[in-house]
Order: C-alpha cells, then sequence, then structure tokens
C-alpha cells in the first residue's frame, strides 16, 4: 500500500496454507526500490529476510532500533508501553533522519544539546 492508500499487490492464499508461501511470489510482481516493507509477524523467516536481502532491501529500522537503541535488551514488556517505546525511537530517528544524519550511532554521540530534538524539525 502506498503512502496514498494505493494497494500495490494483492495475492489469493490458498485455504489449506498459509501466507508463508505467498510471500516471494506476491513482492516478485512490485518494483521494491527505496521502498519501506511492512508484514506481520508471521513473516520473520530467515528466508524471507535472506530474499528481501538479496533484492537490496535490508530492515534498516529495526536495525537501528535493535543495535543503536537496544530494543531488544528492553525490559519493558507489559501492556501499552512496548509499542509506546518503538514509537518514540522511531520519532528519535525520524528526528536525526530528518537532519541529515545517515548514521543513528554517529548522530547520538555528538553533543547533548536538550533543545535539539524540538530544533531538528522546527518547532522552535
Amino acid at each position: 500500500m502506498t503512502h496514498g492508500g494505493q494497494v500495490l499487490a494483492q495475492r489469493q492464499v490458498d485455504g489449506k496454507s498459509n501466507e508463508i508461501p505467498a510471500f516471494a511470489p506476491l513482492l516478485d510482481s512490485i518494483d521494491l526500490t527505496g521502498t519501506v516493507i511492512t508484514a506481520d509477524a508471521l513473516h520473520t523467516q530467515h528466508d524471507h529476510a535472506s530474499y528481501l536481502h538479496q533484492r537490496g532491501i535490508e530492515n534498516q529500522l529495526h536495525h537501528v532500533r535493535g543495535h543503536t537503541f537496544h530494543e531488544d535488551a528492553s525490559k519493558i514488556r507489559t501492556r501499552h508501553l512496548p509499542r509506546v517505546m518503538a514509537g518514540l525511537r522511531n520519532l528519535a530517528i525520524g528526528v536525526h533522519r530528518q537532519d541529515g544524519h545517515t548514521n543513528i550511532a554517529a548522530a547520538l554521540r555528538t553533543g547533548r544539546d536538550h533543545q535539539r530534538p524540538l530544533t531538528a524539525p522546527g518547532l522552535i
């Protein structure tokens, strides 16, 4: 689906199967250049990651959240808090990317300006 809400592809899944075998054939029909792919947790399969990597796509956001913000080591696991923290990490990554940084870890190591999160998006 595009940001405008247009469905790019759809595939019927056999009633005796599930979505896993339909993953690659569905994406084979789409130009994935410069795209972000989201999928159900069902698709966190090694074969699916290999398929996307071969097509030049990596889960950059998850990599940054996992390695730079150590999301996988987080002890926050109850109720809605994991989703809130993921959203805050995404916000921080987005602010740094909007500020022109391609290496989020390096951006975090630079000076700690407490007003930077507000100045980067032009809020102050």
